[in-house]
């Protein structure tokens, strides 16, 4: 089995899965692609915290880079710390702007512009 870009370690992944869990993983798969085939975008939404790290960070990056994840909404921290030397374009939203609950929203209201 080839290891070129991970193959045997995704194919030994897959194959560890439970039924349902490769159900899942292959209805996740056909609903993007059939996004991508339509024109759509995809669009990544994590968190932050010890379950992001590099590793994940790293896999989201190549899934940009390849052209399967179009978009990634994140913590400031994850950008700073984790993707800032893999992305091309990084934007600081407002969240007040985007009509999310500011009380569920870290502290500080500065903005930058896009980079």
């Amino acid at each position: 089995m080839s290891t070129l870009f991970g193959t045997s370690q995704l194919e030994n992944f897959k194959a560890s899965l439970d039924a349902r869990s490769k159900a899942s993983v292959a209805s996740v798969i056909e609903r993007i692609t059939e996004i991508k085939k339509r024109g759509g975008k995809v669009m990544v939404v994590t968190g932050s915290g010890p379950n992001i790290h590099e590793g994940v960070t790293t896999l989201i990056a190549e899934l940009i880079r390849v052209g399967i994840v179009d978009a990634v909404s994140t913590s400031s921290a994850v950008i700073s710390h984790e993707m800032a030397g893999s992305l091309d374009r990084v934007f600081r939203v407002d969240a007040k702007a985007l009509g999310m609950d500011m009380e569920k929203m870290p502290r500080g209201t500065s903005l930058s512009s896009p980079a």
